[in-house]
C-alpha cells in the first residue's frame, strides 16, 4: 500500500515491515527487535492519519506514524477475540472504520475509537487527598492504610492525568 506521505509500505514474509519513501528513496525494516509484534502477516491497511494497521496471531497491530511505536489490541482492549492471523482488514476512509474478520463474521470499530480505548488505558488515578469520618487524612506515601472499624465513612478526591504525548 502507498500511505498519504508517499510511503509504500510491504510486508517480506518472516522478516518484517517494510517502509519505503517513494520521493527520497530511504526506506527502513521493523523487526521484532523494534517492537513490531509478529513478523509475518497477510495485509495491511493504513488508516487517515497513515497509522499503519496489521492482523497478528497476538491481536490487531497498528503502527502509530506519529511516534514510530507499535502497538497491539486484544480481547482486554474490548475487541472480539485475540488471534487475527485467519483475519483481513479493511480501511473506509469515509467514517474511518476498519473492518477485519474471522472465520465466520465480519466486525469494524473506528480507529479513533481503538486508539482513544488504548490511550486511556494508560492513563494514572492520583488521590489528591482523603477525608475520615468528615476529617482530613494524611497518609504520606504508605502504601497500606489501617483504619479501625468506626473509622469506615471515607470521601477521596481524586485526578485522572493524561499525561500521553499527542
Amino acid at each position: 500500500i502507498i500511505d498519504n506521505s508517499q510511503n509504500l509500505w510491504v510486508m517480506y514474509s518472516q522478516t518484517g515491515l517494510v517502509k519505503y519513501n517513494l520521493e527520497t528513496r530511504k526506506g527502513k525494516l521493523y523487526e521484532t527487535e523494534d517492537g513490531l509484534p509478529y513478523n509475518s502477516f497477510d495485509n495491511l491497511v493504513a488508516d487517515a492519519n497513515d497509522n499503519i494497521w496489521f492482523p497478528s496471531p497476538k491481536g490487531l497491530c497498528c503502527l502509530l506514524a506519529a511516534t514510530d511505536k507499535f502497538i497491539t489490541f486484544t480481547e482486554k482492549d474490548g475487541l472480539p477475540f485475540t488471534d487475527y492471523s485467519d483475519s483481513y482488514l479493511f480501511f473506509d476512509k469515509d467514517d474511518s472504520s476498519l473492518y477485519f474478520s474471522d472465520r465466520d463474521y465480519l466486525y469494524s470499530s473506528n480507529t479513533y475509537t481503538l486508539l482513544s480505548r488504548k490511550k486511556q488505558a494508560g492513563t494514572k488515578l492520583f488521590i489528591e487527598s482523603m477525608q475520615v469520618n468528615a476529617k482530613p487524612y494524611y497518609f504520606d506515601d504508605k502504601k497500606n492504610i489501617q483504619l479501625t472499624a468506626i473509622e469506615n465513612n471515607m470521601f477521596f478526591s481524586f485526578e485522572l492525568l493524561d499525561m500521553a504525548q499527542n
